[in-house]
């Protein structure tokens, strides 16, 4: 499992790509992010780059925020259900 840290470091790099060039503009239109993270003081920060990074790359982001004790408990019922 992927911590906050590492998402944010991946939604960043995305977003560097974005701004090499208008060829990789909107590359990831049509493609959707599942993010599930645990509700700190960085959440606020992702929150409002959101709309900013899903208009750079095209990608659509499903981002969950939840209570940093239910992280673990999400994940295995998501993957037991069949989830991604």
């Amino acid at each position: 499992m992927y911590g906050f840290k590492e998402v944010v470091r991946v939604l960043f790099a995305v977003s560097l790509l974005a701004f090499s060039g208008m060829a990789m503009a909107k590359q990831f239109t049509g493609q959707t992010l599942k993010v599930l993270s645990f509700r700190d003081n960085h959440s606020d920060a992702v929150l409002k780059s959101l709309k900013e990074f899903e208009a750079l790359t095209g990608a659509k982001v499903k981002l969950d925020l939840i209570a940093s004790n239910t992280v673990a408990t999400k994940t295995m019922t998501d993957q037991m259900a069949g989830g991604s």
